[in-house]
């Protein structure tokens, strides 16, 4: 005899054993919603810029030589970039009003422009001057990368002059320092050049008086050092003078692309001896070009020439002319 049977789930158990194996599918895949998570882009901060400080008003009489940038003559831009987002920028000889109180400053980046708009609140109105600023901004969240950076200055007379804006590309693709100027001719900029002696030393003893060169003979030369944006220092290097002099002068004419030095001396209780002296002079030119340097010293000898030279003062140059001396005190 046979006997046929079948075994049928209820209804509601067969739903429930669905829903278990829908579970076992979820708890067998373990981390899933982590790996949606660790997959979400990180927040990207949007790049911001402000105006951190200034300096001012700048007097160019109380600017010292060794100043590194420029003291007149040209604005700049002196930016830093630490190559992972933040970039620094110094505006050199920022035009405002003489009667300051707070300078503002509105920087907007949109995609590779970064803009920097300058405005000033000066204290009761205007004064009938002008003066020279330098003023610092900083910009974070700045991913690397290709830029244009231009300054909106509120004085536009450098316009009316034909000069250029203070506008430039910079690569911030890497880590990177660079400083970028356009000339500025009028007021308050310096309009005329500008000469002075800086220091002098001597009397110098025989085994100081050999030239750079190292010649056989004391050599009467001229340094010089240009940094491209209007500074020449020139060193006479073994001029000669009287051993006791009260003062050592030169009397410095600049007309057109020629400068000349006259050198002179103050002699109160004049010694009966020469001897040689280091004399530095600082000067600054207002416009870029070649330039003849002439050097008439004293005490030259009979046929000597003075020290001339043509300095290409379009970039920044160094170096050493010389001439050799036999007579007295060389």
């Amino acid at each position: 005899m046979k006997i046929h049977f079948s075994l049928r789930q209820p209804p509601g158990l067969r739903h429930l054993m669905h829903t278990a194996l829908a579970v076992s599918i979820i708890l067998l895949a373990p981390g899933c919603t982590d790996e949606v998570k660790r997959g979400t882009a990180p927040d990207i901060n949007e790049p911001e810029g402000s105006l951190v400080g200034y300096i001012g008003c700048k007097m160019f009489s109380s600017i010292e030589p060794t100043d590194v940038y420029p003291v007149g003559g040209y604005t700049c831009a002196v930016y830093d970039y630490d190559g992972s987002g933040v970039l620094t920028l110094e505006h050199i000889n920022a035009e405002f009003n003489c009667c300051q109180d707070l300078i503002y400053a509105v920087i907007t980046i949109k995609n590779d422009t970064i803009g920097i708009a300058e405005s000033e609140d000066p204290v009761g109105g205007l004064c009938d001057c002008m003066c020279l600023f330098d003023l610092n901004f900083e910009i974070t969240d700045l991913p690397p990368g290709v830029y244009f950076i231009k300054f909106d200055v509120p004085y536009n007379s450098w316009m009316s002059r034909g000069e250029e804006p203070l506008e430039f590309t910079a690569d911030l693709r890497a880590a990177i320092s660079d400083t970028f100027c356009v000339g500025r001719m009028g007021y308050p900029y310096p309009v005329e050049p500008e000469a002075e002696i800086i220091e002098y030393t001597g009397c110098k003893p025989p085994a100081d008086t050999r030239g750079p060169l190292e010649s056989a003979a004391a050599s009467d030369c001229l340094e010089y050092s240009y940094d491209g944006y209007g500074h020449l220092e020139l060193v006479h290097v073994n001029a000669g003078f009287n051993c006791c002099p009260t003062t050592i002068g030169g009397a410095i004419d600049i007309t057109g692309f020629s400068i000349t030095i006259l050198e002179n001396e103050v002699l109160d209780n004049p010694c009966h001896c020469l001897c040689l002296f280091d004399v530095v002079y600082g000067i600054f030119i207002t416009r870029p070009g070649e330039y003849t340097v002439t050097v008439k010293g004293l005490y030259l000898g009979e046929g000597d020439e003075p020290i001339e030279t043509v300095l290409d003062l379009n970039a920044a140059t160094s170096g050493t002319v010389c001439v050799d001396r036999h007579n007295y005190p060389w």
